[in-house]
């Protein structure tokens, strides 16, 4: 079709210059600009010239009246006598006739894209990308080429699209973000959403979600795994420019934070000591241990906030975000998954674990097995030496074989008793002597995927002691702790049967989750703790409210579980609880629309 249309072009312009040289019909117009140009742009100019056509085609049928010429015989007999010479001078190269390359002619039609962005995609036919050199295996430069994970989703999207990139080969993911910011590159291909960035860039739909783990060396802290509250007083490295910086400034400003360059920096002074831990994608965290073959560090636990990544889009480029999103959208699950599996190993998360158990057990098993080996080679050679003396060895080998068995039964116990204790360590908060958030989170998925059945609603308070750091600062952390550990014991009494779930969930607040429970119970059950904890009569001088320790409290409830999440449900109750603190305290609030006054 495109050299038909080049060919029919060809003829026309010496039509069109038989009728002005033979004729004396002058054609000036853009189509003839278009075909004797050196511009291909003209020719495209075709159809929106199409009056002007029609206007100089109304003065030929004038011209062939006046001349009172028939049908085509003029301009026939016309092209009989134009020379060779003349179809020469009037024949144009074909690459001046081809018309300009048009993105649209590759869309893909399945996108079905408005009207809006198929404009947008003609006046932009390429995107600036700038991707994190040191973000291996999600994305990175290699030799100069742009690869990773993220480098294939933005394949699919110029293959969808049409478009074609153009790579700035940054070594800082802070660098491309300022670069985006300021227009001067026009992505970024991986990237978290925050309220910081949403000011100035634009966010896709998310594409892949990632655990964000703490990395800590074989020598600090213990094997039990470590939530952010364990690291306030410690050095946490942080990739400059990464969400976590902003996280940690915000949510968590008792944590020391050391910016470094890139992920391999943060590791290095982790390995040496330089830096208790470091946050950071388990996907990259394992890429990069495995290939610099660092063998002293360990994840030792996970962070709970959103890790789902994005592309970042400079700020006057909604129309592309929307496009992108359609992209995204019109990928099936097996794309997304087999783009996943061929950059992210399965077993990427490397769990925190008993490392004196493992050795225990890698050095008696071994040990059990020689002594047994040993044992009925020295059996086989005195049987067939002494036959007498068979009697006498096998009662020793029964005997040795039943303390075996003794042996090998009180390990077994004394292993799931140990294993027993580590998993009610895991889930146990120290200071409060409860079950831990971990804990909280355990159950509550149980309760949303379906393992726990209950009948009408399930009930979510979230307390929090009042005043509890002007405490620690008159009467000292000891004391704090103490009044921890008497806050969440009196909240566990409270506890009315076993499917209720007391927690602490961090801090000076806690938790508590039950099943069953109408709204008018609801309140009863929040003023009860209130009164519970007056009644413990803890003095506090430095509260606003009383002078003995109170707590505020928000609640939520929900009736059907596929129309919320335990996020949710959490989340809504903090929002009751601080509009509890907004009130004034040692008060209860339930969520309601527009509970948070500002």
């Amino acid at each position: 079709m495109k050299h038909r249309t080049v060919n029919s072009l060809a003829t026309f312009g010496l039509v069109i210059t038989f009728l002005d040289t033979c004729l004396g019909i002058p054609l000036g117009i853009p189509l003839g600009i278009g075909l004797r140009g050196a511009y291909a742009e003209d020719i495209v100019d075709f159809n929106q010239n199409s009056h002007a056509v029609y206007q100089k085609s109304a003065m030929i049928e004038s011209k062939a009246s006046a001349l009172k010429l028939d049908d085509a015989t003029p301009i026939d007999s016309g092209l009989s006598e134009l020379s060779d010479s003349a179809f020469t001078e009037n024949s144009y190269p074909v690459h001046l006739l081809e018309p300009t390359y048009n993105p649209l002619d590759h869309v893909d039609p399945s996108l079905k894209l408005t009207d809006e962005q198929l404009a947008w995609l003609a006046q932009n036919r390429q995107i600036s990308v700038c991707p994190d050199a040191n973000y291996a295996p999600i994305e990175m430069i290699v030799d100069g080429q742009f690869t990773g994970l993220s480098r294939d989703y933005i394949d699919v999207i110029t293959q969808k699209t049409g478009l074609s990139i153009d790579i700035e080969q940054q070594a800082l993911f802070s660098h491309c973000y300022q670069n985006v910011v300021a227009k001067k590159s026009d992505i970024i291909p991986f990237s978290r959403k925050t309220a910081d960035r949403t000011k100035h860039l634009y966010f896709s739909k998310p594409y892949l979600e990632l655990k964000t783990a703490i990395i800590t060396s074989d020598s600090q802290f213990s094997d039990q795994e470590l939530t952010i509250d364990d690291l306030h007083g410690k050095k946490v490295a942080v990739v400059k420019g990464y969400f976590w910086q902003e996280v940690l400034q915000k949510d968590h400003p008792q944590i020391e934070i050391v910016e470094v360059d890139s992920i391999i920096d943060g590791l290095t002074m982790v390995s040496f000591g330089s830096a208790d831990a470091m946050f950071a994608s388990n996907a990259v965290v394992t890429h990069y241990i495995e290939e610099h073959q660092i063998s002293n560090l360990k994840i030792s636990g996970l962070t709970p906030y959103d890790t789902k990544y994005r592309i970042g889009v400079r700020k006057d480029w909604q129309p592309f975000v929307e496009i992108v999103d359609t992209v995204l959208d019109s990928m099936s699950e097996e794309e997304h998954k087999a783009i996943k599996d061929k950059w992210i190993k399965a077993n990427y998360y490397l769990p925190w674990y008993n490392k004196r158990l493992v050795m225990v057990i890698a050095i008696i098993i071994p040990f059990i097995l020689f002594i047994g080996g040993a044992f009925m080679v020295s059996l086989r050679r005195q049987v067939a030496k002494k036959t007498l003396e068979l009697k006498q060895k096998n009662m020793e080998l029964a005997k040795i074989n039943e303390n075996l068995e003794k042996m090998v039964a009180e390990r077994t116990k004394d292993l799931q008793e140990s294993n027993k204790k580590l998993k009610q360590q895991s889930e146990m908060d120290n200071v409060a002597q409860i079950a831990n958030r971990h804990h909280l989170n355990i159950q509550l998925e149980s309760i949303f995927d379906g393992t726990t059945k209950f009948e009408k609603t399930i009930t979510a308070f979230m307390i929090d002691v009042d005043y509890f750091k002007p405490y620690n600062d008159t009467y000292g952390h000891l004391k704090g702790d103490e009044v921890l550990y008497k806050v969440a014991q009196a909240l566990k009494s409270l506890q009315r049967n076993e499917n209720d779930v007391v927690a602490r969930f961090g801090g000076e607040e806690f938790t508590i989750v039950c099943l069953d429970m109408q709204e008018g119970e609801a309140k009863q059950y929040a003023q009860q703790i209130l009164d519970t904890i007056i009644d413990l009569d803890i003095e506090h001088t430095g509260s606003k409210v009383a002078n003995h320790l109170t707590v505020s409290i928000g609640f939520h409830q929900i009736t059907t579980i596929s129309e919320s999440t335990p996020h949710q449900l959490l989340d809504l109750a903090d929002e009751a609880l601080y509009q509890a603190k907004l009130d004034g305290r040692n008060t209860f609030v339930k969520w309601q629309k527009k509970t948070i006054s500002i």
